[in-house]
């Protein structure tokens, strides 16, 4: 095993990078995306694409916001400056969450959520989903916006019986969760 190292190290300069941890599915996972897969089809039609508008969100950690990683690349014959080696502390928040919407005529604005926001249906209608059947729908579909089906992915916020009754009392169309 050192003998293979050492060659990769110093015959070939090949250097180790980690792995990225990767999002995997069980086998139930993969099932029911099977099976809901083949329901969503149906609004993917040519006619009901063009008013399919999709959301999002995620978790943004700060220190991608502001630039700074975990690591720094060295090279031989290349001085690095001593603050490239060293992790800043930050009294920014560990992590910040956006969303976004995305269709046929163009996207949302990014939604920031507010840091220590706990992301329930009260507070997604309130923070995001209201915001985005106000502003961005209507100015990215004009007078076609109640012609919009809106898609969620099956987030506890986005699947709640009081985001599905808001958007029914709206009178706004959505993709229900298939069970």
């Amino acid at each position: 095993r050192r003998y293979i190292q050492r060659i990769l190290k110093d015959d070939l300069k090949a250097s180790q990078v980690k792995k990225r941890k990767v999002h995997t599915l069980t086998t139930n996972q993969a099932k029911q995306r099977y099976v809901r897969g083949k329901k969503f089809i149906k609004y993917l039609s040519r006619r009901k694409l063009k008013f399919n508008f999709t959301m999002d969100e995620t978790m943004v950690p700060s220190n991608e916001i502001r630039g700074v990683t975990k690591f720094y690349y060295k090279k031989e014959a290349v001085v690095v400056p001593d603050a490239w080696k060293k992790l800043p502390r930050t009294n920014w928040p560990k992590n910040g969450m956006v969303a976004m919407g995305i269709c046929w005529m163009g996207k949302s604005r990014i939604y920031v959520v507010p840091e220590e926001t706990t992301i329930n249906a009260d507070n997604f209608i309130t923070l995001i989903l209201k915001l985005m059947f106000e502003k961005d729908i209507p100015r990215l579909y004009g007078k076609d916006a109640k012609k919009v089906i809106f898609h969620m992915d099956s987030a506890p916020a986005h699947v709640a019986a009081k985001t599905g009754q808001w958007l029914v009392d709206h009178k706004f169309s959505y993709i229900p969760k298939q069970e």
